[in-house]
């Protein structure tokens, strides 16, 4: 993701502190080339999640947001450390204050977003969860979430739509248009019965 200054940021889903994976900034240089540097390295912890698979996008202040596929608030997932999490890693005088948004609970809300998120106009948040293996699918297929701020500094999570066998599922991510409609893509499901059974997937879309 680009910034207005022309620097570059994406995530790394390992490395930094025991594997749990880093965001990254690249600079341009006046003579030419590009400064890498670790702007964070996730310590896997309840407080922040760990494995941002999905990297980041940022925001016209340079707050950077982004998703990560384990850790979080609860201790276990389906065998994984947490259900995932949001996160915003904010600039200030000596590095990056990060916080988390919102942590998954694994159950109607969704578990694991793997894939960038996307934004409105408004400040909100748009992504995807992942669900479970397709051999866990149903209950776990995946969903299409919401995150509103408040004014108090806190977000509220709304889920959008909860997907089904008949749907399909395991969300590869989401782009919005100026309308607010909604566009994504499952790794399985559609009408052709091929894939294992499960389908080869599709593209979707939710209006408002």
């Amino acid at each position: 993701m680009l910034d207005a200054a022309g620097n570059l940021y994406g995530a790394t889903s390992g490395g930094g502190n025991n594997n749990n994976g880093t965001v990254y900034e690249l600079m341009p240089l006046a003579g030419g080339g590009w400064k890498y540097e670790v702007i964070y390295r996730f310590s896997g912890s309840t407080t922040e999640g760990a494995n941002p698979y999905g990297g980041v996008i940022v925001d016209g202040q340079g707050n950077l947001y982004g998703t990560a596929l384990t850790g979080g608030g609860w201790t276990s997932c389906n065998d994984t450390p947490g259900c995932g999490a949001v996160f915003e890693l904010s600039p200030n005088s000596g590095g990056w204050t990060q916080t988390l948004l919102y942590s998954f609970m694994g159950g109607t809300d969704g578990q694991n977003p793997a894939f960038p998120l996307a934004s409105d106009a408004a400040g909100n948040l748009y992504g995807s969860t992942e669900g479970s293996e397709p051999i866990d699918c149903p209950p776990s297929c995946g969903t299409v979430f919401k995150l509103s701020p408040s004014g108090s500094g806190s977000w509220t999570e709304t889920v959008l739509v909860s997907f089904d066998e008949t749907d399909g599922f395991l969300s590869q991510g989401l782009i919005l248009d100026s309308k607010g409609d909604i566009y994504g893509a499952l790794a399985f499901g559609g009408n052709v019965p091929l894939c294992d059974g499960y389908g080869c997937g599709l593209i979707f879309e939710l209006t408002q």
